[in-house]
């Protein structure tokens, strides 16, 4: 403004106004912008007496009544605006110009003191002219800006193609993680079957090892898929299976921090040391119990010992089923570390060495502070007959989920659960018009249903006072809206007794 020696400065640009010093309204400035937009494109127009360029402009000439414009983009049309307050001059004339001629005592001869009074006339509406200097500056800072301008959007393009390329990495990414879990669920499926039993037998099996995996997965992606610890996974692993008995696993030693691709493998060997134990092993009776100790070796590997105290006396297996093979020969395959169990009679003990490349860091931590998370801990899940159904189970269920597998196997352990009815929904019109027709008692939802969120569900059932709990695959990652933060957030993939748990809870 000192530049331009102007009182008031606006910058119109993407549709928005801002200002600085004395100029129109917000209204008055687009207006003036409109008209612009009618004028040649890529000029500095200026002008002392704006009313004559927008008949508008008289309203606001004591704030501006002067303006100069310099564009600063073609598509859309910005501009800088520069203006200046209306100066009220008196302009002294020889004679009233306007005066029409009379007859005086010479007949149409001019008197002349008669003609030449002075004359004065009240000029209003004008600013002070805009000289040729700033003229000539205005195009030079025109310039100028449209030189930053073009950096700017050059700046833009480059960083659109990086995000782009960032984009195509991430989704060859995906496409890796993708195939790499899905073949690796098929070697589950596939090995799992060869270990014989029911099908029901088989079917729990699986299941656990996947939601192993799962958990696993869960904690190195609470912080973007950094290094989690390992007693937060045991323990874990721990509560998930053996309830009341959890409490028998005794870690002892530091803390360490395994990197994310370590990690999910030595989730699977924990799952089936822990698993077996509960059904062979020390955790199988009422008096055994398992004592895992945590050693740094000077190059910072890390040595794993464990050791299963005061069971059942211990038959080594007659054959190698595929959780032997997980627990021998994963971590010499996938880690390049050691792997050796022994079934002595008085209890399995194994060593593993993890070498240090996997190893974040050794830290003392409360593992407790890492599982406090907000969701409930599955040891609290209390054994007792599935067959008995809880009293404050609810009969009839919304079921929002727009994967039909999910959908159906949800369903089909809602009414193992002891549900009546269960109604799913895949999008959010639906399940809003069953709200409607037939209010449920508990409402389940997928919180991401592809191209819609179902906040608008749940606002539906907060309002009606009817529970509900949300599902999701992201986990604690997920972002929820302020007013459901509250509601617990069931991570995918279940089981059974997590969801009965949370649903009681909320019930």
């Amino acid at each position: 403004m000192q530049l331009m020696s102007a009182d008031g400065l606006a910058v119109v640009s993407n549709g928005s106004v801002e200002t600085a010093g004395q100029t129109p309204s917000l209204d008055e400035i687009k207006l003036l912008a409109r008209r612009l937009n009618a004028m040649p494109a890529g000029e500095i127009h200026y002008t002392s007496e704006l009313s004559n360029f927008l008949p508008e402009a008289a309203d606001f000439a004591a704030r501006a009544a002067g303006m100069l414009s310099i564009p600063i983009s073609k598509t859309p049309r910005d501009y800088i605006l520069f203006f200046r307050p209306e100066v009220v001059r008196r302009v002294k004339w020889a004679g009233n110009p306007e005066k029409p001629v009379t007859i005086g005592p010479n007949g149409v001869r001019l008197t002349p003191r008669k003609s030449f009074e002075a004359w004065q006339l009240l000029v209003e509406g004008q600013s002070e002219e805009w000289t040729t200097a700033e003229i000539a500056a205005a195009e030079q800072f025109r310039v100028t800006v449209l030189e930053v301008v073009l950096r700017m959007a050059d700046e833009a393009a480059f960083e659109r193609k990086r995000a782009h390329e960032r984009q195509e990495l991430l989704v060859a990414e995906l496409n890796h993680r993708v195939r790499n879990i899905l073949g690796l669920v098929r070697g589950l499926i596939s090995q799992t079957s060869k270990n014989g039993g029911s099908v029901l037998e088989f079917a729990g099996v699986l299941e656990s090892r996947i939601h192993s995996l799962a958990r696993a997965h869960d904690q190195i992606t609470k912080q973007n898929w950094a290094a989690a610890s390992l007693k937060v996974l045991v323990n874990t692993e721990a509560r998930a299976y053996l309830n009341n008995k959890s409490d028998r696993v005794l870690i002892s030693g530091p803390d360490v921090e395994i990197l994310p691709a370590a990690y999910s493998t030595l989730a699977l060997v924990m799952h089936e040391m822990i698993t077996n134990s509960a059904k062979y092993g020390s955790l199988s009776d009422q008096r055994g119990r398992v004592e895992l100790s945590i050693h740094k070796r000077d190059d910072g590997s890390l040595d794993l010992n464990w050791r299963e105290l005061d069971g059942p006396a211990v038959q080594a297996p007659k054959r190698r089923g595929f959780g032997s093979t997980i627990t021998e020969r994963s971590i010499p395959f996938e880690l390049r570390g050691e792997s050796n169990v022994s079934y002595d009679l008085t209890g399995v003990s194994a060593h593993f060495w993890i070498p240090a490349i996997h190893i974040s860091r050794f830290v003392d931590v409360d593992p407790s502070k890492e599982l406090g998370a907000g969701e409930p801990d599955p040891a609290t899940l209390e054994d007792h007959d599935e067959r008995n159904v809880p009293a404050a189970f609810p009969l009839n269920f919304l079921l929002v989920e727009d994967n039909m597998i999910i959908a159906m196997d949800t369903e089909s352990v809602l009414l193992e659960l002891g549900a009546k009815f269960v109604r799913v929904c895949a999008d959010v019109d639906t399940a809003l018009g069953e709200i409607q027709r037939n209010p449920p008692q508990f409402g389940i939802l997928d919180v991401n249903l592809g191209h819609e969120t179902s906040l608008e569900v749940a606002r539906k059932l907060k309002t009606a006072g009817i529970p509900f709990i949300f599902a999701s695959g992201y986990g604690d990652a997920q972002p929820m809206h302020e007013i459901y933060q509250s509601a617990l957030v069931l991570t995918k993939p279940y089981d059974k007794e997590t969801l009965r748990k949370y649903i009681l809870d909320t019930a």
